[in-house]
């Protein structure tokens, strides 16, 4: 594909048009026909969630749709910050990454900290993509920015763009490691298929909890939105991130109205039903996706209440919750050790050539080093974390 081809809006696919048309918002696309290109491990990429990331007044967004006979065969949403965004989405982190200046339009999740590139298994890897990617590229340069910025990629997906390296030049670096448990049966299985020591110690966090008297349940986001606010709220500003409550009031009622029958809030309270701790979180195709912690930490009793309601509550009621994944957010030791694997998150720049493209892996021994740090061999499946020089091998 040459750079003329980029600017006609209309590129071959297995000898049939594929067309690019920009939309202002994902109301005008139909949820099933996005949702059908979004894979069962990318639900802050679903029509629900970022109809909620949409309402939030920071960001312009855009959706650039790939389309085929008039059926969308590819999606990839675009945002331009009005506001500071979330840390991890800044761009001055992004500039720090990857070494670059300027301003980039972020291109994919704004939110959920993973991006899956949207295109339909049946229309093949890269033809959708670059056409969505070049359109993309011509609106970051009517914004005056400098290219785009995707952020937060597995590793098949960087694999997938590294393929379209003669079009644009691109920097690829190792970002951040999220972290997903498999639930195969029951509490007990769970444990079983902990290492020795790490199962006395999760039984041991487990019976603690259980000891306390602690009442757990599974409640509607609506149903107790204002003392979940309050807990993320504590628990945000314990971590140096201040968000005042009646911010996180507004956030949730949006999250609600969006997507109404799938938030998840599992909470613990007192006998009195003081609420203690609570967890936020979504169940999607199979997945259940953290989203937000919450705790007050005045009524804790050391009975491991964040690791009780993060991860063994979820796994005790994964049948209840039609559940066999636990989507866990940002690996850490914590969690590997309880369990979860480990999923190397890449984000990429692209800008314009003025010759031929090429692509560059940045810093290629980091999620080498970021293993070696963590240990726990078990949690690094093989696929996913391949030496980051075969990334660009196809």
């Amino acid at each position: 594909m040459t750079q003329d081809d980029a600017h006609t809006g209309k590129y071959e696919l297995s000898r049939k048009p594929v067309t690019i048309q920009l939309v202002e918002s994902i109301a005008a696309i139909p949820q099933k026909d996005w949702d059908a290109l979004v894979g069962a491990g990318a639900f802050f990429q679903s029509h629900a969630w970022l109809r909620f990331v949409e309402r939030e007044p920071i960001a312009r967004a855009r959706y650039v749709l790939a389309q085929r006979n008039g059926v969308l065969v590819g999606a990839l949403p675009l945002y331009k910050y009005y506001k500071t965004p979330r840390p991890r989405y800044r761009i001055e982190r992004f500039r720090s990454l990857l070494s670059i200046e300027g301003d980039y339009l972020i291109a994919g999740a704004r939110r959920g900290l993973r991006t899956a590139l949207l295109v339909s298994e049946l229309e093949g890897d890269t033809q959708a993509l670059a056409a969505m990617l070049s359109a993309a590229m011509e609106v970051a340069a009517s914004e005056r920015c400098a290219g785009l910025i995707i952020p937060f990629m597995p590793t098949a997906d960087v694999s997938r763009l590294a393929r379209l390296a003669d079009v644009w030049s691109t920097d690829i670096a190792f970002d951040d490691v999220e972290a997903v448990l498999q639930v195969v049966g029951t509490f007990e299985n769970y444990a079983a298929r902990l290492p020795r020591k790490r199962r006395y110690t999760t039984m041991k966090e487990r019976r603690r909890y259980l000891h306390e008297g602690l009442r757990t349940s599974v409640e509607r986001l609506e149903d107790c939105l204002e003392e979940v606010a309050s807990l993320v709220s504590m628990l945000e500003t314990r971590h140096g991130h201040s968000i005042p409550d009646f911010l996180l009031r507004r956030v949730f009622r949006w999250q609600v109205k969006a997507s109404p029958e799938r938030p998840v809030v599992l909470t613990c309270r007192t006998d009195d039903g003081q609420m203690v701790a609570c967890t936020v979180n979504y169940a999607w195709r199979g997945g259940l996706y953290n989203q937000a912690v919450g705790m007050r930490y005045a009524l804790l009793r050391e009975a491991y209440e964040y690791f009780n309601l993060l991860i063994y509550e979820p796994v005790s009621r994964a049948s209840e919750l039609h559940v066999s994944r636990i989507h866990l957010s940002i690996a850490s030791r914590a969690k590997l050790q309880r369990g979860a694997d480990a999923f190397p998150l890449w984000t990429a720049v692209l800008r314009h050539s003025r010759g031929k493209g090429g692509v560059h892996i940045l810093d290629p021994d980091a999620s080498n080093r970021w293993r070696r740090e963590m240990g726990y061999v078990h949690a690094f499946p093989e696929d996913a974390w391949q030496d980051a020089s075969t990334l660009l091998e196809f």
